[in-house]
């Protein structure tokens, strides 16, 4: 991961208790959790790299929105 080469940029937000990141491909990791979040991100893929993911935007900011908490985003 990452994340210690950017600390100094970003305040060491994954060292902040209330901070989770999970690297896992979204769609496989939203369908296979009951957990809800206030916040969900993911990297936009390249649609031009073989093996790229089969769900669509749309179909993917849905299940997220199921997965976020009512004030969530």
């Amino acid at each position: 991961m990452v994340a210690p080469y950017f600390g100094d940029f970003n305040d060491n937000v994954v060292r902040n208790p209330k901070v989770h990141v999970e690297v896992d491909d979204a769609r496989h990791f939203l369908t296979t959790t009951k957990q809800k979040f206030d916040a969900i991100t993911s990297d936009p893929f390249d649609p031009w790299v073989k093996g790229r993911p089969t769900s669509t935007p749309a179909s993917s900011g849905k299940l997220a929105k199921r997965h976020l908490n009512p004030a969530g985003w």
